[in-house]
């Protein structure tokens, strides 16, 4: 008889753990339990808007490769890039620039 393993979670789940316990000093056990709940669940859309906002909240700063894998996700799930916030807040274009 032979076993499959199943997958814990879904590439975009794995993603949003690895991030989350990349800093769970700052973010702290009971969100990084949260964002791994949704995620095992099949939440992904929820867990990553936690991760978002705690990030946001917390001031932290993702290097510039967790930020863009964090845009991909978010691209993924359709979350407008306006939905996304990042820490230090991103530079304001001026209609000028446009």
């Amino acid at each position: 008889m032979r076993f499959f393993h199943r997958r814990r979670y879904s590439r975009a789940g794995e993603a949003i753990v690895e991030i989350a316990e990349r800093h769970r000093d700052r973010l702290g056990p009971q969100i990084t339990g949260f964002i791994e709940v949704d995620c095992r669940h099949g939440e992904e859309e929820i867990a990553f808007e936690l991760l978002i906002e705690m990030l946001y909240e917390e001031e932290i700063e993702s290097p510039p490769d967790e930020r863009r894998v964090l845009q991909e996700l978010g691209e993924q799930m359709g979350i407008p890039e306006e939905g996304m916030f990042f820490w230090p807040e991103p530079i304001k274009r001026s209609a000028q620039e446009s």
